[in-house]
């Protein structure tokens, strides 16, 4: 089991990642749909201590405010699997929000997940993987060459979603709140 600390995306970008999501399923066969359940942008992912995580979810909410967001183009990467997502911009406001939460949500993790340090991360909204083959890549990139994706918008909360299994079995949003305006 494992947890992610994640920001829960606002109901327009949902909708735009929950249509691209279906047509990349629908054309291509895959069968990714525990994404569509909760699209978001995670900050940090491993194990937490719950029953600490909780109430400094709420501390951070009440003391912090959202975050404007840039999104630019559509990518691909491979982790264990290749994965489709949006890119989100790592520009000022994005980079100390993020050295901010990740600074604070550090002591609640149980194991540290390098892949989120705010060095490291490549910040994405995912919309496939697991099952997209390397072979489609090129094609579902193409599909969507002439498609803006250069978004703005703000993130206005913190979650936890808790994921079990290596395909994600389980995938349940567990923890929310809000930011302050």
């Amino acid at each position: 089991m494992s947890n992610t600390l994640v920001s829960c995306l606002p109901e327009e970008i949902y909708n735009k990642i929950l249509m691209l999501a279906n047509q990349i399923n629908d054309k291509y066969g895959l069968k990714d749909s525990f994404l569509i359940k909760y699209p978001h942008f995670s900050w940090q992912a491993d194990r937490y201590d719950l029953d600490k995580l909780e109430p400094a979810i709420k501390e951070f909410g009440t003391n912090n405010k959202g975050v404007e967001i840039t999104t630019d183009g559509i990518a691909t990467f491979d982790t264990h699997g290749f994965v489709i997502y949006i890119k989100i911009l790592k520009d000022d406001p994005f980079k100390a929000f993020h050295k901010n939460l990740y600074s604070f949500f550090k002591p609640y993790l149980l194991n540290e997940n390098d892949f989120y340090n705010p060095e490291n991360i490549i910040p994405h909204i995912t919309i496939a993987f697991n099952s997209v083959k390397r072979e489609d890549l090129e094609s579902i990139k193409k599909d969507f060459l002439n498609e803006d994706f250069k978004w703005r918008f703000r993130l206005d909360n913190i979650a936890v979603i808790d994921v079990e299994g290596k395909n994600f079995e389980k995938y349940d949003l567990i923890l929310k709140t809000k930011l302050q305006e």
